[in-house]
Order: structure tokens, then sequence, then C-alpha cells
């Protein structure tokens, strides 16, 4: 175990007073509103967010009902939008009646919460004189309804995780007068939803009984008259964080304003940003300042700071837009990425970027999927235009939502493919980054040089998504149909298998047309990390070994589930046991295992688990008799009515014959005698055709009561031995039995060490994994241990440089770096392996329980003389 000395143990008790004086402590980034490129996103930011509505005349009560599913919502949460429309017009009857019309979309956040904000930009209610089919064009969505005598309704829905209905807000009152980009936020407390508009209180709109995790919005107008009325809503700008950017490129109040991430000198030079800030509690928002900063991505330099409110200032509205020149803010040869990032005081509630490429440069850098849990692998393929690799180095940078550098890794080829791991980032938008540097002698850290080539953007999600194909065991072919359920902390994610076998879980669940979401939406539903998961799955006609997991961290898993034909479909000869070789933990197919089983004698068998599915089977068992037929047993009748034993137990229903000994006339059950078949005992009946004190014969079968026993391991390489399992055959077993085998996979683990500064490979160092095997590297740079599935703790140690650890997830053959910092002056810290950690900043952000920033909290670092030696690291 690592050696931790006096100063360690100072500063950990430090830390952990610290910890005690601190209600909550972390850095908060935006949680809902990172942008993906803006071919997802087009349709969040047209003026108008309905995509499709319906209007009927349905004159016998009949309805109408359409549902749009809109992907790519342009969000960190991976949120849909979504609307249906109803039409309703009951009693025939001409246009009597109602017409309804339901606008929904959904934010599926994955956290719940008692808050949300949007803005609404435009409201307006007209009348015509006649009837008329909705208009719907790219941007709007009108709605004509009959009037007068109509009545308008606006609520806000709120639903749980699976998709109830938990709170209603009505707000439509304050919609004819609220309704020039005006921030509406609404706030659970207790079972009351309070609404604010611009910072100022409006008091209770509804109830709940339970934070959302979707929110939707209604429109309802009902009429009895042919005459009609529209309306039209603009909400947007939809969010539970604490605060909204939003980069467009056409002034605000335009039909045709979008979201725009990549710029060239060719475009218009006019940028517009939208922005909302939360104003909930009004204290926090009244003291603090609110600014907005636009950050040169490579270097971090702020090239404009903005300030949206002052600290004590309450009467600033707390929505808006700003325009920017672009050509000014970055001149005409400052490209590279740029972010526009909202504060509260120095805390990141908001940011979205923007690029601005160079005409000259066709290169360009490609994350493959749009959408990683925290954890995948991430694959980037880049292409560059004309390298001059004599003189200049080229990179990809990876940086996560919180704007850290996660690697850089150097590339020496035009084009190609880099795979990066993505353990340990931020939940947001990650950023791929092909950076050219034409002074490759120049230090790390001098980015004058550094020219930023390309950019592709990903969203991160913390947590679990599970999507896989179901199969035929059998025949290595997919099964369609297959109804599949997991079930995690009690709560149950059902889907089907599609007819290609495959499946995934969806977010939100079926619900009805009375208040509950209508349909499930298309986005991935997410688990738990460190809960366990049980997994089931059927189909009639076959079999499935359900089975339970623990997933040790995010990302996304591809679970196959492997079904074998119900025995009478099974192709097999005699007593059989079929079943799958597995792997650990998730119970994929392990193909080209060594399968042996052996009875209880002498007898044994081998076979080789097929390659694609792990399959397996032995038929045609050595099982002896299950049951043996009697004839002509003897037994003396005794008194009537009297239990008489007979030579065998376990006699099987209906197989018995009772016949006189002379011509063999049968006797009739329950007639003349009565039988315990499982005591083995027949009863003459004095109110029968037999007599009493009399020899008759019996003819019947009985059960053996004989088990036979079969056991069978499997083994492969780079995989441990098994364990054997039993199975047992008796009168009461199937003829087929299954038995699948579980395997545990031994990873190559290889460990790595360079320098910190200089990147250079590291020999003669020493790694000690999991507190107990240590291993030396020698003249290697390198150092393997064979592992199993898990987290790993390693420490890796080489003279005249700081120790490091590691928690390690290993779930296949794993490649880690570890980066040792050189300690400045070696002379004062004792030489050799040990916890010595490099010198690194702390900062602390105080805030209460209720996420509120809370000022005057100090934090004292102080020296005390140890053994460790120097304190500047620290004094400075």
């Amino acid at each position: 175990m690592a050696r931790i000395n006096i100063f360690m143990k100072l500063l950990l008790l430090l830390l952990f007073v610290l910890s005690l004086m601190i209600t909550t402590v972390h850095g908060f980034e935006d949680s809902m509103q990172y942008h993906y490129g803006s071919n997802l996103s087009d349709i969040w930011f047209r003026e108008w967010a309905y995509h499709k509505c319906t209007n009927g005349d349905n004159g016998h009560g009949d309805t109408d009902f359409t549902l749009e599913t809109i992907p790519g919502y342009p969000h960190l949460r991976k949120m849909h939008l979504y609307t249906y429309a109803i039409s309703h017009r009951p009693g025939g009857g001409g246009l009597h009646g109602f017409e309804t019309v339901n606008h929904i979309y959904g934010i599926q956040g994955y956290d719940d919460s008692d808050y949300l904000a949007f803005v609404v930009q435009d409201y307006s209610q007209s009348h015509i004189e006649a009837y008329d089919e909705g208009i719907l064009n790219d941007h709007y969505c009108t709605v004509y309804y009959p009037y007068p005598g109509s009545t308008s309704n606006v609520t806000v829905y709120w639903y749980s995780s699976g998709g109830y209905c938990v709170g209603i807000a009505h707000i439509s009152p304050y919609l004819p007068t609220y309704h020039d980009s005006s921030l509406y936020e609404l706030y659970r407390e207790g079972d009351i939803i309070y609404l604010s508009i611009d910072g100022e209180a409006k008091g209770s709109v509804g109830g709940g009984d339970a934070p959302g995790r979707f929110f939707s919005l209604k429109s309802l107008i009902e009429t009895s008259i042919e005459h009609g009325t529209y309306t039209h809503i603009h909400i947007s700008d939809m969010t539970t964080s604490s605060g909204f950017v939003a980069l467009g490129t056409e002034i605000l109040g335009s039909q045709t304003w979008v979201e725009k991430h990549e710029i060239n000198e060719l475009v218009d030079p006019e940028i517009d940003v939208k922005w909302h800030m939360r104003t909930i509690p009004k204290s926090s928002y009244t003291s603090s300042e609110y600014t907005l900063k636009v950050v040169m991505s490579k270097n971090g330099t702020v090239v404009n700071t903005t300030v949206l409110k002052e600290a004590g200032n309450s009467t600033t509205k707390p929505a808006g837009y700003l325009k920017y020149n672009w050509t000014q803010l970055f001149g005409l040869e400052g490209y590279g990425l740029y972010k526009f990032n909202l504060y509260k005081d120095t805390s990141l509630i908001g940011s979205d970027y923007i690029f601005y490429k160079d005409l000259n440069d066709a290169s360009w850098i490609d994350i493959e999927r749009d959408v990683y849990g925290i954890g995948d692998d991430m694959k980037v393929t880049y292409y560059m235009d004309n390298p001059d690799f004599t003189s200049n180095d080229y990179f990809i940078r990876i940086y996560d939502a919180s704007g850290e550098k996660k690697e850089e890794r150097e590339v020496s080829s035009d084009s190609g493919t880099e795979t990066f791991s993505t353990l340990g980032f931020e939940e947001g938008t990650a950023y791929a980054v092909l950076v050219k540097d034409t002074s490759p002698s120049t230090s790390y850290e001098d980015d004058r040089d550094i020219i930023e080539m390309a950019i592709d953007v990903a969203n991160m999600l913390e947590g679990v998504f599970i999507h896989g194909t179901t199969y035929n065991a059998e025949t290595g072919q997919p099964l369609p149909n297959v109804t599949i359920n997991f079930t995690q902390a009690g709560n149950e994610y059902n889907t089907v298998s599609d007819a290609n076998g495959t499946y995934e879980f969806l977010g939100g669940e079926t619900g009805t047309e009375g208040g509950d979401i209508p349909t499930s939406t298309n986005t991935y539903a997410k688990f738990a990390r460190d809960v366990e998961i049980n997994v089931n799955a059927s189909k009639v006609g076959y079999w499935h070994d359900n089975f339970s997991f623990t997933p040790l961290r995010s990302g996304t898993l591809t679970i196959d589930l492997y079904l074998l034909p119900n025995c009478e479909n099974l192709t097999h000869t005699g007593y059989t046991i079929a079943g799958m070789t597995l792997s650990y933990p998730f119970h994929q197919a392990v193909g080209d295992a060594n399968v042996h089983i052996e009875n209880e004698t002498t007898w044994s068998s081998d076979t080789v688990s097929s390659t694609d599915m792990g399959y397996y089977i032995f038929d045609n068992l050595p099982v002896g008799p299950m049951k043996e037929q009697i004839e002509n047993e003897t037994f003396n009748s005794s008194e009537y009515d009297t239990w008489i034993s007979l030579v065998h137990e376990n006699i099987i229903p209906g197989s018995q014959k009772v016949t006189n000994t002379t011509d063999e006339t049968p006797f009739e059950e329950n007639i003349d005698y009565e039988m315990n078949y499982a005591d083995g005992k027949i009863k003459v009946l004095s109110s029968g055709n037999m007599t009493n004190n009399t020899l008759y014969h019996i003819d019947y079968e009985y059960y053996t009561g004989n088990t036979y026993k079969f056991y069978t391991n499997a083994t492969r390489s780079r995989y441990k031995p098994s364990s054997v399992y039993t199975t047992e055959f008796d009168h009461e077993s199937e003829e087929c039995q299954y038995q699948n085998i579980i395997l545990h996979g031994l990873y190559e683990l290889t460990i790595y060490a360079k320098d910190a500064e200089t990147h250079f490979s590291l020999t003669d160092f020493s790694a000690i994994f999991n507190d107990d095997e240590q291993k030396e590297s020698g003249s290697s740079t390198y150092i393997t241990f064979d592992v199993e599935y898990g987290i790993w703790k390693v420490q890796v140690d080489k003279s005249g440089y700081y120790s490091q650890v590691k928690y390690i997830y290993v779930a296949d053959d794993t490649n880690v770096t570890f980066y040792l910092t050189r300690i400045e002056n070696e002379s004062q810290y004792p030489s050799g392996p040990g916890a010595y950690y490099a010198p690194h900043s702390v900062e602390f952000r105080f805030q209460d329980l209720f996420g509120n920033p809370v000022s005057g909290a100090t934090v004292n670092a102080t020296p005390i003389e140890t053994t460790m030696g120097s304190w500047e690291w620290l004094q400075n």
C-alpha cells in the first residue's frame, strides 16, 4: 500500500475539516443546453417550436390523433421535440362542438427538476369570419377555431420518468400581457407550483406532487359556433438549468433565425446571442453579477466581456440577446474555436460555441457519433489539406464540457482515425479539434503559433445506455419479437426486439391521452452505474437464462441476448444437456470454448462451442431407466377396507391392472379397490366385486427413484477455467435440460509511464496492482498484468518522480499511460517509490443546499514543518 507521510495526513485532515464546514462545494456547469451542430438543431431554433398540427371536421364524435417525433434535440440531455394534435367534434350537427389542438414538446433530462424556465417570444389571438384548415409551414403552425363563446387555456404539464403526469401549471392569464421575450420561470415548492415572469413573482399557478423529468405545453381552445379564431404561442429556450446561451446568425424576431456553429469570412458579420438567467431565489439573483465572456478556446484568452447584470441590481430583465460583429471580435485572421460563456459571478452556468474557419483550408475532423455515454471510446476521423510535416506538428486535441484538455495526440499522416477514451469527461459537449503547431520547438504552453484547423463536437452523457440483439443460439440467427425486461432499483424498462432482433430502451413510457405522455420518445433510457440490473427475456417456445449484472462505469453497453428453443423444438436425440458458454458479467457469447462433460462413473465426452454463439449440446446421454414394469405381483386382499403394502412405492398413476389369479378377470379402480400411488398401497373395497382374504395379481409401472448426475465445465485461452456445473435427471426432469457455463475473462492490462512535461517514455519504473502484485519494467517501457473484469487500483512509481495512482476500469484488453511529474528538488524528498503527490491547485467553491453561492468564506492552508521539506509550492 502507498505510504502516506505526515504532510499528507495533515492535508487530508485539513480537507476533512473543510468538508464539514462546507454544505456543498462544487463547480457548476450548464446542465441542459449544450448544443450539437446545426444539422441537428434547426427545428429547435425556428421561430415556431410546433412541428405539426391537425384540424378536422369530424361531425360524429370521431377523433383524429397525430403524433410527430423529431430527433436530434440540440441539448446536453438528449431532449426530443414532439407534438400531437387531437380534433374532436362530438354530437354531429355541422360545426357545433369543440376543437382541441395540443402542442406538446418534452424535455427529457434524465435528472428530475423542480425548476423550468422558458422564453415567451410572442403570443396572439385573432378572429376570422369562416372556418379554415390549419396552416403549416417550416416556422408557423396556425390553427383556426370556430368562435364566439371560445375559451383558451395554455397549460404546462410535468411528467415523471415513467411518463405520468405529476404536476400542472396554468399560464394563460399572463400571456396577453407578458409575451415580448419574457422569461417565465416555474418552480415547485412542496405541492405548489409558482410562477415568476422576468424576475417578478406572480404567485401560485398550479400544483405538483413530484419533480418533473419531462415537461410539455398544451394549448386548448373550445368553441361552439362556426366563426373562427386563431392563436399562436412562440415558446423558446426551455431549460432546467441556471442559464441559457444560444448563438444565431440572423436578427431575432425573424423567421429565419437559426443556430450556427461555423462561420467563415463570407458570412454576415453579425452574430446574435440569446441568453437568460435564473432569478429564483431572488436574493441570489440580485446579489450576483452576470457576465457573458467570449473566450478563445486554444489559450483561454477572454476577447470580450459584457456585464449583463451588475451585482445588487434587481430590476434588469433576466432575458435578452446581444449582437456582435465577429470581424471586430475575432479579427479577419483570428481563426479557431470561441466559446460564449455565461457566468454567475465566477460560476459557469451556460455556454455555446462558434468556429471561425479559414476558407483556404479544407481540413476536417469528424467524431463518429453525436452522443456518447461517458466512458465510451470515441472514434475521431480526420483529413488535413496539404500538411507540411517538415515545418509543422499536427495534433488532435480533445476537450470536455468544462473546457479541460483531456488529451492531445500527435498525428503524422494526412488522414486517419484515432480512438480516445472518454473516461472522466464532464457531462456536456466534448470537442475534437484538429490543430497545427507552426513552431514545434516552442514550449507546449505557448499557443501563439497554434492554429485550429477544424472541429467537431459530441454530447457526453453520464449514465449507462444499453442496446443489443436477440439471437436463436441454436441457429445463430437474429430472433425477432423477443420481450425484454430490465429492472433496476425498482424501475422497469420494457421493450421488444424488432424484425432484425435489435433492441434498445427508449426514454419515457407509454401513457394515455388523458394527461400522460402519449408515447415513448426515441431517446435512450439511462441506467445508473453501481446499481444491479436484472435482465429478463422471453418468447413463446424459447428458453432464456435470466441473469443480473452491475455496471461499474458510465457508457454504452452492447448486451446481446441468447435464447434456445424449448425441448420439443430443439434438435436432439434422447436425454440432452444444451447451453452456451458466456462471459462474465454481461453473459456475452464465448465461442470456440472446450466443453467437457462426465457422469458419476466412467463416462465422459467433449465438444467445442460454436464460434459465433458459444452454443454446445450433449445428447444421447447415458441415462438409465427411470421406471420399471412389474407383472403379476401377488397380494392378499386381507380384510376389507384395509390398506395393503405392495413391493414398490412411486407407482405411476393409471399404469396398474388388478386381476384375479385364475382367469385374470380385471377389476375397476374406485369401484373394487383404491390406490395410494405414492406409498405403493392398495385397499380392497367391501362395496365392490373383490373378496377379502383372497390372492390377486397386480401389474404396474413405478419410478425407480434413480437420479443421474452430469458435470460440465469449460475452458478457453484467455479465460479462467469455469466452475463445474451439476445437472440432474430424474423421473420429474424433462428430457432436455439447459446449462449455461460462465467464463471469467483474463484481460491484458498494459501500463506505460511517460514524463508529464516531455511525453518521453520512461523505463525502470514499478507498478503495484491492487496493493498486491508489484512488477518492475526494467529496460522496457511497459508492464503487463492479467486481470479480470472490474475496477482495479494501480500505482506507478519511479525514482525522481511523484507517484501516481489510478483506478482503472477493465472489461477488455486495456492500455493506460501514467504521466509522471518530475520532482523539482529531489534532494529534499526521500528517493524511491512512495505516495508523494505532485503539486497542484485546488479551487474551493462555496454554496448552500439550494445551490446559492456563499460569500465571505475563508480557506486557510497553513504550512506545518515536516520531513517533506520545501513548502514553496504551497506558499506561492
